[in-house]
């Protein structure tokens, strides 16, 4: 049941930071609601008021700015998922938004409300994400397995390959299995100075050495060391595609319960 509360709809951020000073820990900001309300009707957190940043004029905007993507705060997933500046820049991002939750929840939940629900009482706001497209060569790819409405595991590699054939850059981080999403950056390292044909290869013990660097957490969605060896199955998996694409390939595998962006 929800308790009574005040709602504030600033129009301007400076207009915001005045009633976040005015409130303080009395008040939260509240873009979509997905999370925040249902904390609210369970008693787990307690406001005097909300303060909703949905009319804050700009923090919607999806834009390109000197060579860099800005997503507004306030832009919903379903926005993200159609935007035609993503989908040409940023397409793996577009089609990872296409999975987030149901349509419904896409319509409604917000970028910048899923990256701050770590902390609904923060008195600080995040007004935009600015995302730097990847260099020509790149490969990326996203898993995420879930039975239930909410994740187990997601996993994001992106590598980039140099004139030559070979890795130059990696990206590796696992999401879901811990209490934050983590970079491997070790693991990324091992994969420099690799061809594709190298990076499929190598797929086992770069996942075996993942598994190791997760932080798991037991929870309903299972127990640390079962999310330890999906992060290992999980990260093989990734490897796999990616090394394909970027050999040119792609993989058509099918895994149960399982998106594959």
């Amino acid at each position: 049941m929800l308790r009574p509360f005040a709602l504030y709809r600033p129009t301007t951020l400076p207009e915001l930071g005045d009633l976040l000073a005015e409130h303080g820990s009395d008040a939260a900001i509240y873009a979509g609601g997905t999370e925040l309300l249902l904390l609210l009707k369970e008693g787990m957190i307690r406001v005097r008021c909300l303060i909703d940043v949905k009319r804050v004029a700009g923090l919607d905007a999806i834009a390109s700015d000197d060579g860099a993507i800005t997503i507004g705060a306030t832009a919903r997933h379903r926005a993200v998922e159609r935007s035609v500046l993503l989908r040409e820049r940023c397409p793996l991002l577009a089609g990872v938004a296409a999975h987030v939750a149901n349509v419904r929840v896409r319509h409604v939940g917000t970028v910048g409300g899923n990256l701050a629900f770590a902390d609904p009482h923060s008195d600080e706001i995040m007004t935009s994400v600015r995302l730097r497209p990847w260099p020509r060569g790149t490969a990326g790819a996203y898993l995420k397995f879930g039975v239930y409405e909410r994740p187990t595991l997601g996993v994001a590699l992106a590598v980039t390959m140099s004139s030559a054939g070979q890795v130059s850059e990696a990206r590796l981080a696992v999401g879901c299995v811990g209490p934050r999403p983590l970079r491997l950056p070790d693991v990324e390292q091992e994969m420099i100075g690799a061809t594709a044909e190298d990076l499929g290869d190598a797929a086992k013990p770069l996942a075996d050495a993942a598994a190791e660097a997760a932080e798991t957490l037991a929870d309903l969605h299972g127990s640390a060391d079962y999310k330890r060896e999906m992060t290992r199955v999980f990260v093989r998996r990734a490897v796999a595609v990616v090394a394909a694409r970027a050999a040119g390939r792609d993989l058509h595998e099918r895994y149960p319960h399982t998106v594959v962006v």
